[in-house]
C-alpha cells in the first residue's frame, strides 16, 4: 500500500515539477550568487504553488491508497514541510552559491575529495551496519533458544508452523 502511495506522489510530483519548468520556475530563476540570503516575490509563490501543489497530490494519492487514517491531516503535513524545506533552500541557496564561487581552488577539490569519499562509502557503511544489525538479531535469537522455523518464519511448536509441516 505505502510503495503505492510512494509511487503515485512521486509521478504527481515529477509532472508538477514539469509543468512548473514550462512557465519558468527553475531554480536558476532569481539566480544571484550573494553574501546576504534573500527570498523574492516570485520564489515565495512557487513556494506557495509547490505546497498547494503537493497537498492536492496528497490528497489525490490518500483517495486512491488509503494508507492513513487522516488523509487531510497527512496531505497538509506533507505541504507545510515541503513548503518549508522549499523557502529555507531557496533562502540559503545564494549564500551556499556565493561560497561555491568564492572559494579557493585548493579547498574546493579537498571538498570534492571529500564528498566523492562519503558518498562511495555511506553505501558501504549501511551494508555493514544492516549485516552487523541482521547478525546481532539472529545471536539475540539464538540465545533466548528461539530458532525460527525456515517455512514462515514462525517459532517452532506454534499452530501456524506445525500446519505447514
Amino acid at each position: 500500500m505505502k510503495l503505492r502511495f510512494a509511487v503515485a506522489f512521486g509521478l504527481l510530483s515529477a509532472i508538477g515539477q514539469l509543468i512548473a519548468c514550462a512557465r519558468g520556475v527553475r531554480s536558476s530563476m532569481d539566480y544571484i550568487a550573494n553574501r546576504r540570503p534573500r527570498f523574492t516575490r516570485d520564489q515565495f509563490w512557487a513556494t506557495v504553488v509547490r505546497a498547494i501543489g503537493n497537498i492536492a497530490s496528497a490528497l489525490l494519492c490518500s483517495s486512491f491508497v488509503h494508507h492513513v487514517d487522516h488523509p487531510v491531516l497527512f496531505a497538509i503535513r506533507v505541504g507545510l514541510v515541503t513548503g518549508l524545506v522549499t523557502a529555507i533552500g531557496v533562502t540559503v541557496n545564494p549564500y551556499i552559491e556565493y561560497y561555491a564561487d568564492n572559494l579557493p581552488q585548493r579547498y574546493l577539490g579537498a571538498f570534492g575529495i571529500l564528498l566523492n569519499s562519503l558518498w562511495i562509502l555511506s553505501p558501504v557503511t549501511a551494508i555493514l551496519a544492516g549485516t552487523v544489525r541482521r547478525q546481532a538479531d539472529l545471536s539475540g535469537w539464538r540465545q533466548r533458544g528461539v530458532i525460527l522455523s525456515e517455512n514462515r518464519g514462525e517459532p517452532p511448536g506454534s499452530p501456524r508452523s506445525a500446519a505447514v509441516v
